[in-house]
């Protein structure tokens, strides 16, 4: 009660407030200061200093509770591999990832790949006029339809069902071409979840897979083996948690941890840039920094670049920095920056 009434502001802040900045608070009385103790005359266009001393903290201790601020930057983790001597085969030392390779060079390998081990009707007289086009135009085609400039693709929960395609009526061949560059596509996307589930999952860790029509001796399409042969690696995927609506936070967080689960069952995702992302009400009862650490960690995901967390408090930054300190993964390590080496405890 006293917090309420002396200090409206702080209830809000008050599950995650640092009593020692009330105290520094208290210890800025504006009479300690001489400039409080000169004439009228001698104030003139003089600003007390310990207004500016308790504005300076009160601005301070607003950032550090705003979600939002640019400069509430979260803890980087770095994900390295290790390197094993040849005669003793000990770890000898730790180096990064290999880095995503181009988009070009997957798409229309796999492409090129397809249409070895593929036979489909390449009469001229084809109803496809896209038969005619070299090889080299139709990705080009492929390469403006399905973008993959790192822009931002949400994801939302979907249920699986079954859909007509009338494509394959006319070109089974244009529609693998089309399929396998929409499948690497979303590889080199900025993709954001919002809405978790096992569809989800499964989406992700789906790979192109031959139809059944396409065994039917029917117009001379015959596709053979056409399957991918790895999952994809995603470049940047950003794991949204939390809402400004209780019942929608709720839901998410349920929902995250059925899409953790189903990952852990099916394999981990592979993803070079993983990004969790905070709101209002991440953190409810039976979920905070511990569990979102152990299911970061739990063996859904195999992240192959780094690891960020944005939109967390001074004091949620400080416990996401320890509890993965504790871990003492050496394939883990964590970016320390200036102004958060307070926050490490030894």
């Amino acid at each position: 009660m006293w917090l309420r009434c002396k200090w409206p502001l702080l209830p809000a802040l008050a599950p995650s407030f640092d009593l020692r900045l009330l105290l520094e608070l208290e210890s800025n009385n504006m009479s300690k200061h001489p400039a409080h103790r000169r004439s009228p005359d001698d104030m003139a266009g003089v600003v007390p200093s310990g207004a500016l001393e308790s504005q300076g903290l009160y601005q301070s201790l607003m950032q550090e509770h705003n979600r939002h601020d640019p400069s509430n930057r979260g803890p980087v983790v770095r994900f390295v591999k290790p390197l094993y001597d040849k005669e003793s085969g000990a770890v000898s030392d730790f180096e990064e990832h290999d880095k995503q390779p181009k988009y070009r060079e997957v798409a229309d390998e796999q492409i090129i790949k397809m249409l070895k081990v593929a036979r489909f009707d390449t009469q001229p007289m084809s109803k496809c006029l896209l038969y005619r086009l070299p090889l080299e135009v139709r990705l080009r085609i492929w390469e403006c339809l399905f973008p993959h400039n790192w822009s931002a693709v949400e994801l939302e929960e979907f249920a699986q069902t079954t859909t007509g395609l009338a494509i394959l009526l006319t070109s089974h061949q244009i529609f693998h071409e089309a399929l396998l560059v929409f499948f690497y596509s979303l590889a080199y996307s900025r993709l954001v979840l919002k809405e978790y589930g096992g569809s989800t999952a499964h989406y992700l860790k789906s790979v192109p897979l031959k139809l059944d029509r396409c065994i039917y001796k029917r117009r001379g399409f015959i596709c053979l083996d056409i399957e991918c042969d790895e999952e994809r690696e995603f470049g940047s995927l950003v794991l949204s948690l939390g809402d400004k609506i209780h019942e929608t936070a709720v839901r998410r967080r349920w929902g995250f941890a059925l899409f953790i689960t189903t990952l852990r069952m099916e394999g981990p995702l592979r993803v070079h840039d993983l990004t969790v992302a905070v709101t209002e009400n991440w953190k409810i009862p039976g979920f905070d920094e511990n569990d979102l650490v152990q299911a970061l960690f739990s063996g859904a995901f195999t992240v192959l670049g780094r690891l960020k967390f944005v939109g967390f408090t001074r004091m949620e930054r400080r416990r996401l920095t320890n509890l993965i300190l504790a871990r003492q993964d050496p394939c883990v390590q964590l970016m320390r920056r200036r102004d958060d080496a307070e926050d490490i405890v030894g």
